[in-house]
């Protein structure tokens, strides 16, 4: 019976240690994952950005497949902010619940609701893309890659001036980000020397497009940039048609992608679209073909959401952690990136068509923009092309004049 009572003893005690060996084995595991956690507004009325997560997804699928970054594996963190208040700072909170590393390639109006909460728990929102929030481009812990739609509607009056447009109207949403864009556009068309003939607010819930068709109709422009997101800007660009006013079209590629397009239909036709990464399309990059090689590897192309720019961002802002990371001794945590994030003051080539300086200064109303470039594409035929030699790129910070 003692005998017994001994061997139930040692048994237990095996049983425990091996417990203690699997949960700190498991442990260790959770402690040397780098979690990447996303946050985007997902088939809501206003935005739509599904190509957030695919292309995180695909950059982490290639990068474990590798070997991981600094031999940690990748884990993947997602919610949809569903584009209110509360879904927003909700996923603020869950990033730091489930101990984010950093948060990857935000883009949406929420940001100053999340941002917030990301810095007081010290995580880094590794390329961030602003939507117009002046959070967006001044809070130490964004590290943008490339500018959003904020750095496309202020690129798109330089554009329209080379192509010797004269009179420019601007169309925006009943949001403060698109306010804020709308001001900043205004500023810039300034600086380019484009006159603008009017403004006005078209609200998200329009469905009556014929007194705003008449409003441009009056103002009687050559070039019309919407600040709205695309079912109304479509709705209204349908609209004009039908009542026979042709102009260039211009929009953001975030908002208008090649799905979006055959949604207009014939009206987005030879549209001018500002992009802050070049389109998937434009494989002359080594770095677009990268991306399409891991997407289709990832089972994702397939699906032509999947390939807008939201998703080339998030795919490259993946990768530029781990460029970042190669200088980082020992466990890459939200602590080591920030501060590699940085003392990276040299800038970094990110799959060859991005130099990124995390650690840089931009100028003093705009500090987290060093450099961000904006490209020309428009539809034909459905399918988003780049505009041609006759648009170059255009670093947006150069154009506007800021003083560093």
């Amino acid at each position: 019976m003692k005998r017994r009572r001994n061997l139930l003893a040692v048994a237990a005690l095996v049983l425990v240690a091996t417990l203690a060996v699997v949960a700190s084995a498991s442990a260790k595991r959770q402690a040397d994952a780098i979690k990447l956690f996303v946050i985007a507004p997902v088939a809501t009325p206003i935005e739509n950005y599904p190509d957030a997560l695919a292309g995180t997804e695909a950059a982490a699928a290639a990068i474990n497949k590798g070997g991981g970054i600094n031999g940690q594996q990748i884990e993947i963190g997602f919610c949809n902010t569903q584009s209110n208040a509360n879904g927003a700072a909700a996923c603020a909170r869950q990033a730091v619940s489930e101990g984010a590393t950093a948060v990857v390639g935000y883009l949406g109006t929420q940001s100053a609701l999340i941002f917030p909460i990301l810095q007081q728990a010290n995580i880094p929102v590794v390329g961030a893309r602003s939507a117009g929030n002046a959070i967006d481009w001044t809070t130490p812990y964004t590290f943008p890659i490339a500018g959003g739609s904020a750095s496309n509607y202020q690129a798109i009056p330089f554009a329209m001036k080379t192509l010797g447009k004269k009179r420019f109207f601007i169309s925006y949403q009943d949001v403060p980000s698109a306010a804020t864009n709308a001001k900043n556009t205004l500023r810039a068309a300034r600086i380019a020397g484009l006159p603008v003939v009017g403004t006005m607010v078209l609200p998200g819930a329009t469905t009556d497009f014929a007194p705003y068709v008449q409003k441009i109709r009056d103002a009687n422009p050559d070039s019309v940039t919407f600040i709205n997101s695309p079912g109304v800007s479509g709705g209204l660009m349908r609209a004009a048609t039908a009542l026979g006013v042709k102009l260039l079209w211009s929009h953001n590629a975030g908002s208008i992608g090649e799905p979006e397009a055959a949604q207009i239909g014939a009206p987005a036709e030879g549209m001018l679209i500002a992009s802050d990464l070049p389109s998937f399309r434009d494989t002359q990059y080594a770095g677009i073909r990268h991306f399409l090689a891991d997407m289709t590897a990832a089972g994702k192309s397939d699906n032509p959401v999947n390939l807008k720019v939201t998703g080339i961002s998030t795919w490259t802002a993946t990768y530029a952690i781990k460029a970042v990371s190669k200088s980082i001794k020992g466990a890459v945590t939200n602590t080591s990136l920030v501060a590699a994030l940085r003392a990276q003051k040299t800038p970094l080539n990110v799959e060859g068509f991005v130099k990124w300086t995390p650690g840089g200064k931009g100028p003093a109303a705009l500090p987290r923009w060093v450099t961000m470039m904006d490209y020309w594409s428009t539809f034909r035929n459905g399918q988003a092309v780049a505009w041609g030699k006759a648009l170059p790129p255009i670093d947006v910070v150069k154009a506007l004049k800021y003083v560093r």
